[in-house]
Protein backbone atom coordinates (compact mmCIF):
# COMPACT_ATOMS: atom_id res chain seq x y z
CA UNK A 1 0.00 0.00 0.00
CA UNK A 2 1.13 3.30 -0.27
CA UNK A 3 2.52 6.08 1.84
CA UNK A 4 -1.40 7.80 1.68
CA UNK A 5 -2.59 4.98 2.62
CA UNK A 6 -0.60 3.97 5.78
CA UNK A 7 -0.83 7.64 6.64
CA UNK A 8 -4.40 7.91 6.20
CA UNK A 9 -4.80 4.59 8.85
CA UNK A 10 -2.47 6.07 11.73
CA UNK A 11 -4.36 9.20 10.99
CA UNK A 12 -7.49 8.17 11.96
CA UNK A 13 -6.08 6.00 14.97
CA UNK A 14 -4.46 9.54 16.62
CA UNK A 15 -6.58 12.45 15.66
CA UNK A 16 -3.86 13.26 13.03
CA UNK A 17 -4.43 15.13 9.91
CA UNK A 18 -1.92 14.35 7.59
CA UNK A 19 -3.01 16.87 4.52
CA UNK A 20 -1.89 19.71 7.90
CA UNK A 21 1.85 19.79 6.46
CA UNK A 22 3.39 19.69 10.17
CA UNK A 23 1.28 17.14 11.14
CA UNK A 24 2.45 14.92 7.93
CA UNK A 25 6.25 15.97 8.80
CA UNK A 26 6.02 14.47 12.04
CA UNK A 27 4.13 11.46 11.08
CA UNK A 28 6.35 10.57 8.30
CA UNK A 29 9.19 10.75 10.83
CA UNK A 30 7.59 8.20 12.58
CA UNK A 31 6.88 6.00 9.57
CA UNK A 32 10.44 6.11 7.77
CA UNK A 33 11.82 5.04 11.58
CA UNK A 34 9.54 2.03 11.61
CA UNK A 35 10.11 1.33 8.12
CA UNK A 36 13.86 0.89 8.99
CA UNK A 37 13.45 -1.40 11.47
CA UNK A 38 11.13 -3.72 10.14
CA UNK A 39 13.60 -3.38 7.16
CA UNK A 40 16.47 -4.64 9.10
CA UNK A 41 14.39 -7.37 10.69
CA UNK A 42 15.07 -9.26 7.48
CA UNK A 43 16.24 -10.04 3.94
CA UNK A 44 13.11 -9.70 2.89
CA UNK A 45 11.65 -9.87 -1.03
CA UNK A 46 12.32 -7.59 -3.13
CA UNK A 47 15.03 -5.91 -0.79
CA UNK A 48 17.83 -8.08 -2.34
CA UNK A 49 19.74 -7.44 -6.00
CA UNK A 50 22.27 -8.43 -7.75
CA UNK A 51 25.36 -6.40 -9.92
CA UNK A 52 28.11 -7.17 -11.70
CA UNK A 53 31.50 -4.96 -11.40
CA UNK A 54 34.77 -4.89 -13.39
CA UNK A 55 37.55 -4.27 -11.78
CA UNK A 56 40.51 -2.49 -12.81
CA UNK A 57 44.35 -2.26 -11.16
CA UNK A 58 42.86 0.34 -8.62
CA UNK A 59 41.68 -2.62 -6.37
CA UNK A 60 38.74 -1.22 -5.10
CA UNK A 61 35.02 -1.11 -5.77
CA UNK A 62 32.50 2.01 -5.25
CA UNK A 63 29.08 0.24 -5.38
CA UNK A 64 25.78 2.36 -6.35
CA UNK A 65 24.41 4.87 -3.52
CA UNK A 66 21.00 2.40 -3.18
CA UNK A 67 23.52 -0.63 -1.71
CA UNK A 68 23.14 -0.99 2.27
CA UNK A 69 24.71 -4.12 2.89
CA UNK A 70 26.54 -6.92 0.57
CA UNK A 71 25.53 -10.22 1.33
CA UNK A 72 28.04 -12.50 -1.16
CA UNK A 73 30.33 -11.58 -3.76
CA UNK A 74 31.92 -14.31 -6.87
CA UNK A 75 33.84 -14.33 -10.24
CA UNK A 76 31.57 -13.53 -12.89
CA UNK A 77 33.41 -16.19 -15.25
CA UNK A 78 34.53 -19.03 -13.02
CA UNK A 79 31.79 -18.46 -10.28
CA UNK A 80 34.29 -18.76 -7.66
CA UNK A 81 33.04 -17.46 -4.28
CA UNK A 82 35.13 -14.50 -2.26
CA UNK A 83 35.24 -14.33 1.69
CA UNK A 84 34.24 -11.72 3.40
CA UNK A 85 37.24 -10.86 5.76
CA UNK A 86 37.35 -7.48 8.35
CA UNK A 87 40.02 -4.68 7.62
CA UNK A 88 42.48 -5.98 10.55
CA UNK A 89 42.11 -9.17 9.19
CA UNK A 90 45.08 -8.72 6.54
CA UNK A 91 47.36 -7.47 9.80
CA UNK A 92 47.10 -11.17 12.01
CA UNK A 93 47.24 -14.14 9.14
CA UNK A 94 50.27 -15.36 7.42
CA UNK A 95 50.66 -14.64 4.14
CA UNK A 96 51.30 -18.28 3.58
CA UNK A 97 47.02 -19.20 4.47
CA UNK A 98 45.88 -15.89 3.28
CA UNK A 99 43.39 -16.52 0.45
CA UNK A 100 43.46 -14.18 -2.56
CA UNK A 101 39.95 -13.97 -3.33
CA UNK A 102 38.64 -12.03 -0.66
CA UNK A 103 37.04 -8.50 0.02
CA UNK A 104 36.57 -5.98 2.40
CA UNK A 105 34.33 -3.14 3.02
CA UNK A 106 36.44 -0.29 3.91
CA UNK A 107 33.27 2.29 4.31
CA UNK A 108 31.44 4.84 3.13
CA UNK A 109 33.04 7.49 0.62
CA UNK A 110 30.85 10.60 -0.03
CA UNK A 111 32.04 10.00 -4.12
CA UNK A 112 32.66 6.92 -6.05
CA UNK A 113 35.68 8.46 -7.97
CA UNK A 114 38.36 10.08 -5.97
CA UNK A 115 39.05 13.54 -7.47
CA UNK A 116 42.13 14.50 -9.08
CA UNK A 117 41.54 17.96 -8.13
CA UNK A 118 38.71 19.69 -5.64
CA UNK A 119 39.26 23.19 -7.31
CA UNK A 120 36.02 24.15 -9.49
CA UNK A 121 33.99 21.11 -8.35
CA UNK A 122 30.33 21.70 -8.90
CA UNK A 123 26.88 20.47 -8.44
CA UNK A 124 24.44 20.23 -11.80
CA UNK A 125 20.66 19.31 -12.11
CA UNK A 126 18.74 19.30 -15.61
CA UNK A 127 16.60 22.00 -13.89
CA UNK A 128 17.28 24.66 -10.99
CA UNK A 129 15.85 23.92 -7.49
CA UNK A 130 16.13 27.01 -5.15
CA UNK A 131 14.47 25.33 -2.32
CA UNK A 132 17.60 22.61 -1.92
CA UNK A 133 20.65 23.40 -0.41
CA UNK A 134 23.69 21.31 -0.37
CA UNK A 135 25.85 21.32 2.83
CA UNK A 136 29.43 20.21 1.94
CA UNK A 137 31.72 19.47 4.64
CA UNK A 138 35.48 18.59 4.11
CA UNK A 139 38.52 19.69 4.93
CA UNK A 140 40.78 23.12 3.72
CA UNK A 141 44.71 23.63 3.87
CA UNK A 142 43.88 26.16 6.54
CA UNK A 143 40.95 24.97 8.44
CA UNK A 144 40.40 20.68 9.82
CA UNK A 145 36.63 21.37 9.37
CA UNK A 146 34.91 23.31 7.21
CA UNK A 147 31.33 23.47 6.23
CA UNK A 148 29.91 25.43 2.82
CA UNK A 149 25.98 25.45 1.95
CA UNK A 150 25.31 25.43 -1.53
CA UNK A 151 22.21 26.56 -3.03
CA UNK A 152 21.04 24.63 -6.33
CA UNK A 153 19.44 28.13 -7.97
CA UNK A 154 20.97 27.24 -11.15
CA UNK A 155 21.49 24.03 -13.50
CA UNK A 156 25.10 24.39 -12.81
CA UNK A 157 26.73 25.21 -9.29
CA UNK A 158 30.37 25.59 -8.13
CA UNK A 159 31.49 24.79 -4.42
CA UNK A 160 33.13 28.60 -3.81
CA UNK A 161 35.49 26.60 -1.32
CA UNK A 162 38.53 24.98 -2.43
CA UNK A 163 38.49 21.65 -0.37
CA UNK A 164 41.44 19.44 0.11
CA UNK A 165 39.23 16.23 0.56
CA UNK A 166 35.70 16.23 1.24
CA UNK A 167 33.81 13.51 4.02
CA UNK A 168 29.96 14.30 3.05
CA UNK A 169 27.64 16.06 0.78
CA UNK A 170 24.16 16.21 1.83
CA UNK A 171 21.11 17.68 0.47
CA UNK A 172 18.40 19.80 2.82
CA UNK A 173 15.49 17.57 1.45
CA UNK A 174 14.41 15.04 -0.91
CA UNK A 175 13.79 16.92 -4.81
CA UNK A 176 12.62 16.63 -7.89
CA UNK A 177 15.74 16.17 -10.29
CA UNK A 178 18.83 13.88 -9.52
CA UNK A 179 21.81 16.09 -8.53
CA UNK A 180 25.30 15.15 -10.19
CA UNK A 181 28.72 16.02 -8.91
CA UNK A 182 31.30 17.17 -11.13
CA UNK A 183 34.65 17.92 -11.43
CA UNK A 184 35.80 21.16 -13.19
CA UNK A 185 36.09 18.55 -16.92
CA UNK A 186 32.65 17.17 -15.97
CA UNK A 187 34.41 14.46 -14.84
CA UNK A 188 31.35 12.81 -12.53
CA UNK A 189 32.15 12.10 -8.73
CA UNK A 190 29.05 11.07 -7.82
CA UNK A 191 25.02 11.29 -8.07
CA UNK A 192 22.64 11.87 -6.00
CA UNK A 193 19.11 10.29 -6.57
CA UNK A 194 16.16 12.98 -6.17
CA UNK A 195 14.34 10.68 -3.29
CA UNK A 196 17.90 10.33 -1.84
CA UNK A 197 18.99 12.76 0.77
CA UNK A 198 23.19 12.28 0.88
CA UNK A 199 26.04 11.26 -1.95
CA UNK A 200 26.98 7.78 0.08
CA UNK A 201 28.74 4.95 -1.77
CA UNK A 202 30.12 1.93 0.06
CA UNK A 203 33.61 1.32 -0.89
CA UNK A 204 35.30 -2.39 -1.38
CA UNK A 205 38.82 -3.62 -1.38
CA UNK A 206 39.58 -6.75 -3.44
CA UNK A 207 43.29 -5.64 -3.27
CA UNK A 208 44.56 -9.41 -2.12
CA UNK A 209 43.48 -10.56 -5.73
CA UNK A 210 46.57 -9.82 -8.02
CA UNK A 211 44.45 -7.85 -10.32
CA UNK A 212 46.28 -6.36 -13.83
CA UNK A 213 45.96 -2.88 -14.08
CA UNK A 214 45.40 -2.97 -17.76
CA UNK A 215 42.97 -5.94 -17.90
CA UNK A 216 40.34 -5.69 -20.35
CA UNK A 217 36.50 -5.58 -19.60
CA UNK A 218 35.70 -8.93 -19.47
CA UNK A 219 34.10 -11.65 -17.73
CA UNK A 220 37.19 -12.94 -16.31
CA UNK A 221 37.79 -9.15 -14.82
CA UNK A 222 34.30 -8.91 -13.40
CA UNK A 223 32.79 -9.44 -9.77
CA UNK A 224 28.90 -10.41 -9.25
CA UNK A 225 27.71 -9.19 -6.01
CA UNK A 226 24.28 -9.73 -3.99
CA UNK A 227 23.62 -7.03 -1.95
CA UNK A 228 20.65 -5.61 0.03
CA UNK A 229 19.40 -2.17 -1.52
CA UNK A 230 18.96 0.54 0.60
CA UNK A 231 15.42 1.92 1.86
CA UNK A 232 14.15 5.05 0.05
CA UNK A 233 13.45 7.53 1.89
CA UNK A 234 8.88 7.46 2.14
CA UNK A 235 7.56 10.66 1.23
CA UNK A 236 5.05 11.13 -1.27
CA UNK A 237 1.63 9.58 -1.34
CA UNK A 238 2.62 7.34 -3.87
CA UNK A 239 5.67 5.63 -2.38
CA UNK A 240 5.30 2.45 -1.15
CA UNK A 241 7.63 0.05 0.80
CA UNK A 242 9.72 -2.10 -1.35
CA UNK A 243 8.22 -5.91 0.30
CA UNK A 244 4.49 -6.50 -0.42
CA UNK A 245 2.12 -7.58 2.80
CA UNK A 246 3.48 -5.42 5.37
CA UNK A 247 1.73 -2.68 5.44
CA UNK A 248 -0.46 -3.68 8.55
CA UNK A 249 2.38 -4.38 10.49
CA UNK A 250 4.19 -0.76 9.63
CA UNK A 251 1.15 0.79 10.97
CA UNK A 252 1.37 -0.97 13.82
CA UNK A 253 5.06 -0.11 14.27
CA UNK A 254 4.36 3.21 13.73
CA UNK A 255 1.50 3.69 16.66
CA UNK A 256 4.04 2.07 18.38
CA UNK A 257 6.70 4.45 17.86
CA UNK A 258 4.23 7.15 18.27
CA UNK A 259 3.33 5.88 21.88
CA UNK A 260 6.35 5.69 23.45
CA UNK A 261 7.49 9.06 22.36
CA UNK A 262 4.52 10.19 24.09
CA UNK A 263 5.50 7.86 27.44
CA UNK A 264 1.71 5.50 27.06
CA UNK A 265 4.10 2.47 27.48
CA UNK A 266 1.48 -0.16 27.67
CA UNK A 267 -0.30 1.00 24.84
CA UNK A 268 2.73 0.95 23.00
CA UNK A 269 3.72 -2.44 23.82
CA UNK A 270 0.71 -3.97 22.84
CA UNK A 271 0.78 -2.16 19.00
CA UNK A 272 4.64 -3.86 19.28
CA UNK A 273 3.45 -7.13 20.17
CA UNK A 274 0.73 -7.12 17.14
CA UNK A 275 3.53 -6.03 14.95
CA UNK A 276 5.75 -8.92 15.66
CA UNK A 277 2.91 -11.46 15.82
CA UNK A 278 2.14 -9.97 12.10
CA UNK A 279 5.69 -10.42 11.66
CA UNK A 280 5.99 -13.48 12.55
CA UNK A 281 3.16 -14.83 10.64
CA UNK A 282 4.21 -12.97 7.54
CA UNK A 283 8.01 -14.34 7.35
CA UNK A 284 6.65 -18.07 8.06
CA UNK A 285 4.23 -17.54 4.76
CA UNK A 286 7.20 -16.78 3.03
CA UNK A 287 9.14 -19.57 3.89
CA UNK A 288 6.83 -22.44 3.14
CA UNK A 289 8.01 -24.02 0.10
CA UNK A 290 11.63 -22.82 0.36
CA UNK A 291 14.40 -25.66 1.05
CA UNK A 292 16.14 -25.24 4.16
CA UNK A 293 19.72 -26.28 4.64
CA UNK A 294 21.07 -26.97 8.32
CA UNK A 295 24.57 -26.14 8.18
CA UNK A 296 26.48 -28.49 11.20
CA UNK A 297 29.25 -26.96 12.41
CA UNK A 298 32.10 -28.73 14.60
CA UNK A 299 31.76 -28.66 18.21
CA UNK A 300 34.49 -26.44 19.79
CA UNK A 301 35.46 -29.45 22.00
CA UNK A 302 36.53 -31.48 18.91
CA UNK A 303 39.43 -29.59 18.66
CA UNK A 304 40.51 -30.07 22.20
CA UNK A 305 40.29 -33.60 21.63
CA UNK A 306 42.56 -33.39 18.43
CA UNK A 307 44.53 -31.65 20.41
CA UNK A 308 45.04 -33.89 23.50
CA UNK A 309 45.12 -36.73 21.04
CA UNK A 310 48.18 -35.62 19.79
CA UNK A 311 49.87 -34.59 22.95
CA UNK A 312 49.00 -38.12 24.02
CA UNK A 313 50.62 -39.62 21.46
CA UNK A 314 54.02 -37.84 21.15
CA UNK A 315 54.42 -38.46 25.27
CA UNK A 316 53.83 -42.10 24.52
CA UNK A 317 55.85 -42.00 21.61
CA UNK A 318 58.48 -40.67 23.79
CA UNK A 319 58.70 -42.98 26.05
CA UNK A 320 58.92 -46.34 23.43
CA UNK A 321 54.88 -46.88 23.67
CA UNK A 322 53.21 -48.14 20.28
Amino acid sequence: MSVEYILDRVGKKLGINPNDNHQRSIMLDYLNEAAQELYEESDMVGSLTEDSFYVQGDKTIALPSNVSSIRAMREKESKYPWVLTNLTERYSRNNVEQDDRTWRVRGYEPFKVTPTSYSGIKATATQSMPEITLTVVGTRSDSSRFVEEVEMDGTSNTFSTTFTSIESVIKSDVCTYDISIKQSDDTVLAVIPNNEKESRYLICDVSEYPWESTATQDDEHTLEVLYKKKLPYLSKDSDEFPADGYDNILINKVMQLFLEEQGKMEEARIYDQKASRSLGRRNADLERGQLQKVKFDKHPHDKLSVSLLNKYTKSSRAVGIY
